[in-house]
């Protein structure tokens, strides 16, 4: 039986869309309320079994990143001094949530959305299969649920040759996404195509890439095959995706939770609104608070 228990998280980019806030603090550790966004997806991958994390980092984002899922005696001493065992509670068991492995991308190298795969290689090409997620985005079930489990479900029950997460959104804003053409095969989609930030009227379908993947070892025989994409000189994983697909069968998971993409401001302001309106401690006040300023 096949057995998924490494994530490749990336978090190396310079997340320009936040400037000047992000000048020291990675993007990814911006909070969604009390955690940074990347524990999210963490979190998500502790839950489907995942117990080796590869995140994917320049120098900047090493040390905030490290010394979250580091042990801090000097804290725990501080808290246990001053009885706040219930916020002890809360760090004592970062450290302990996976193996984490750190991988540093040289911001003078190559650049774009396939290399965090090249950088990974010897870590995972003996594996049966593994996750690639991008580290400024998350699905957020209310319920607690696992999207990264059911995505390794559906991709071991399809007998997929690689799972590639998608979600719905309007139109109007595909132009920020890669959007996918796909084929229809007994009621699960498959895989035929993406075309990054098309014009509504050219979009294949109103269907997006999450950045949410799942591998078999195999893609880095199409990562040899492909060249830097001579429009944008980045290595892009959706060509990536396009070899693949010409061959094997990619399979297209619609996620069943809430796409929440932080890697711009309002999308950060709206993820945070609705991880509060979750919570059965923030939802009442912060409804109460947000009927202020829409009277």
């Amino acid at each position: 039986m096949m057995k998924i228990t490494k994530a490749i998280i990336t978090a190396a980019g310079f997340g320009s869309r936040f400037l000047p806030y992000s000048k020291s603090i990675q993007k990814e550790m911006l909070p969604i309320l009390n955690k940074p966004m990347i524990d999210y997806i963490v979190d998500d991958c502790v839950k489907a079994g995942i117990s080796e994390i590869i995140f994917i980092v320049n120098k900047k984002t090493r040390s905030q990143i490290e010394l979250y899922y580091s042990d801090d005696i000097e804290l725990d001493n501080y808290l246990v001094r001053m009885g706040k065992l219930e916020k002890r509670a809360l760090v004592g068991g970062l450290s302990k949530k996976a193996k984490f492995t750190y991988i540093e991308q040289d911001n003078d190298g190559e650049y774009g959305t396939a290399v965090p795969l090249k950088l990974s290689r010897k870590y995972v090409e003996n594996e049966d299969a593994f996750l690639l997620l991008m580290g400024d985005d998350f699905i957020y079930n209310q319920d607690g649920s696992s999207e990264i489990q059911r995505m390794i479900e559906e991709f071991e029950f399809n007998h997929a040759d690689a799972l590639v997460g998608a979600t719905r959104v309007p139109l109007e804003i595909i132009n920020k996404y890669g959007a996918i053409k796909y084929i229809e095969d007994k009621a699960k989609l498959f895989l035929k195509g993406v075309i990054e930030k098309p014009e509504p009227s050219k979009a294949p379908s109103n269907l997006v890439c999450t950045s949410k993947y799942i591998f078999k070892p195999s893609v880095y025989g199409y990562i040899e095959k492909q060249t830097v994409n001579k429009k944008f000189n980045e290595w892009f994983l959706t060509d990536t995706l396009c070899l693949m697909c010409e061959n094997e069968r990619l399979l297209v998971y619609e996620s069943k939770g809430k796409y929440l993409d932080t890697g711009y401001i309002l999308g950060w302001l709206l993820a945070n609104i609705t991880v509060a309106l979750g919570s059965d401690s923030l939802r009442d006040e912060l409804l109460k608070e947000l009927k202020t300023y829409l009277v």
